[in-house]
């Protein structure tokens, strides 16, 4: 993943856009979204079994994202996800859903909990992490009454920091060190840099405080607030986060460009600055001998945006409580996500634009602004049938598998037949069917492609008759697959003449064949004779895959049980009649001496 875009550092937003939205909303992050952000943060915490944002319990919205919403919005735009996990106890669930969304490479997750970095690292060697540091336990700081002894111990934390931040950084198996402002030092900054850490600075809402931590050379600086110019941020020594500057999104502005600190000063001494006023009474400010007169204008009221009701979803979005511009961008950024299909072992994603799939999100947004609270307003989507077949043809070529097939063997002078394999193929009905109904019901996850049997073409169940001749004891044994179903007394070759050894397969059928001389000595001068009474083939002839080898009838049945043929294989006339009707072209004959 690349995260420097240019020369300038890159754009996180905090919680998303705070200061358009409710912060740790949908709407919030699809504001941080078109509002050019590379990386938006966010924070998770565990409700009822499942992960959502929020920062506490008692900070949650009316209806908090999924974890799994959020990922997917941000998925969907190309941007990358900063998670900060408020409590311990659920990475694994964290670390599914960050996969699920194909974000792994392209996530921070930050915690103040050693241990959940550690699971995560096990679970997910791939995924950024970053401890966050010092940790307020019993919430100390946030006692007023308490304010001089937390000072206090932020100062000795302070000193002690660069003793410690390597142990902080290797026991959390972090590479960012996520650091409270107060206790950012060049020290402990340069300490983390050697050890290939970056260090980001929270949460710093006073200009000097700011400069002192870009000073020291923080990567990223996490703010409520902005000065009129913004700031400039030093790159982060880390490959992966070169270049971090975390932009919080607070009540007075939306993203502050970055621009060198020097243009953030302080106004000079012997200047006058006027501020808004609620009257329209003319102000006069008196200082170094200059005196200004300003009227300013009270400050224009905008009209509180129209919000969508509680409770109501769009193509199963929740878009309760946000505007109808925030709920229009979360519901296309929602639809824009890529499916995540699912085919046994194999897992595929596929862009919805790659199907020509369109989804109405406007006219549903408009129709959700008059629903009921708690309505499920349906998302209109067009899609390309075509598209999504010629899909479920590709994955099918890609991942099924060649059924294989019995094969045949002679064991102990026995036929064997192996077992055979079915192969899989995907069901195109059904996962085409599966793909649209994602794509109408607006689901990204989830989505499995069923498999549908291929039975090989030859198994041991259909394998057909299979004959076995013994050249030395002059029997044919004629087996329905492995199972023996009859045997014949026949005449092989001669000493002189002898039936081939072998396997073969029966190649031709006749029926009342004539019989042409072969070319032998035997048959020198000899006729060729025409079917019936005295035909040396009798009545049927089936020919095996060597030259002037066959089974056939024959009217000598006195030389029946001996060495008594020229090669072929003799039977009395009624059992050639029967082999022949149960015998097929390529039935296999193995031919041995024994």
């Amino acid at each position: 993943m690349n995260l420097r875009r240019g020369d300038r550092p890159l754009l996180i937003g905090h919680k998303g856009a705070a200061a358009l939205e409710p912060e740790n909303t949908l709407g919030s992050l699809a504001c941080a979204v078109e509002l050019g952000c590379d990386l938006v943060e966010f924070d998770v915490l565990p409700l009822n079994g499942r992960l959502v944002l929020g920062h506490s319990p008692e900070e949650l919205a009316d209806e908090p994202a999924s974890l799994d919403d959020a990922l997917a919005l941000l998925a969907a735009s190309g941007v990358g996800a900063l998670v900060d996990l408020k409590w311990h106890g659920y990475e694994a669930e964290t670390v599914e859903a960050i996969v699920r969304s194909g974000l792994v490479e392209r996530a921070l997750v930050s915690t103040c909990h050693a241990r959940s970095l550690r699971a995560i690292a096990a679970l997910e060697p791939r995924v950024t992490l970053g401890i966050t540091y010092p940790y307020d336990r019993r919430g100390v700081s946030q006692r007023r009454s308490l304010a001089p002894v937390t000072a206090a111990a932020l100062v000795a934390l302070r000193a002690s920091l660069p003793l410690r931040i390597g142990a902080l950084l290797a026991g959390a198996k972090a590479s960012v060190a996520v650091l409270h402002h107060s206790v950012v030092s060049r020290a402990a900054v340069a300490k983390a840099h050697a050890r290939g850490a970056a260090v980001l600075a929270w949460t710093v809402d006073d200009l000097p405080a700011l400069e002192r931590v870009i000073a020291s050379g923080v990567g990223g600086v996490l703010q409520r607030s902005w000065p009129a110019g913004g700031v400039h941020c030093q790159p982060l020594r880390r490959p992966f986060l070169v270049g971090v500057c975390v932009l919080a999104v607070a009540a007075t502005g939306i993203l502050a460009a970055m621009v060198p600190i020097g243009g953030a000063q302080s106004p000079p001494t012997g200047t006058t600055t006027s501020v808004e006023s609620t009257t329209t009474a003319p102000v006069t400010t008196t200082e170094a001998a200059t005196t200004t007169t300003t009227t300013t204008r009270p400050p224009k009221k905008h009209p509180k945006p129209q919000l969508i009701p509680l409770g109501v979803t769009v193509g199963g979005i929740h878009v309760g409580g946000l505007s109808a511009t925030a709920a229009y961008l979360v519901v296309r950024a929602a639809f824009r996500a890529p499916l995540v299909l699912q085919a046994g072992a194999h897992r595929a994603m596929v862009n919805p634009a790659n199907l020509g799939a369109i989804a109405y999100a406007k006219a549903a947004v408009a129709h959700a602004r008059s629903a009921p609270a708690g309505a499920a307003v349906p998302l209109g989507v067009s899609i390309r049938g075509r598209a999504v077949r010629q899909l479920v043809e590709s994955l099918a070529k890609k991942y099924s598998r060649e059924p294989i097939d019995s094969k045949l063997l002679l064991r102990q002078l026995k036929p064997y037949i192996t077992e055979g394999q079915p192969g899989k193929t995907l069901d195109p009905k059904a996962s085409v069917a599966a793909i649209l109904t994602a794509l109408r019901e607006n689901t990204r996850t989830g989505i499995k492609l069923p498999y549908v049997d291929v039975p090989p073409t030859i198994s041991r169940k259909t394998f057909g008759s299979v004959v076995v001749i013994r050249r030395g004891s002059n029997r044919l044994f004629l087996y329905r697959g492995m199972k023996p179903w009859r045997t014949f007394v026949v005449a092989t070759g001669q000493s002189v003449y002898p039936t081939p050894l072998g396997r073969f397969q029966i190649v031709v059928k006749w029926e009342n064949p004539w019989w042409y001389p072969p070319a032998s000595p035997w048959a020198k001068g000899a006729k060729p004779i025409p079917p019936g009474p005295g035909n040396p083939l009798g009545t049927r002839w089936m020919g095996l895959s060597t030259p002037g080898v066959g089974i056939h009838g024959t009217p000598d049945s006195a030389s029946l049980g001996y060495s008594a043929s020229h090669g072929c294989i003799r039977m009395r006339i009624p059992d050639a009649e029967w082999l022949f009707q149960h015998v097929e072209i390529g039935t296999p004959v193995f031919i041995v001496n024994k």
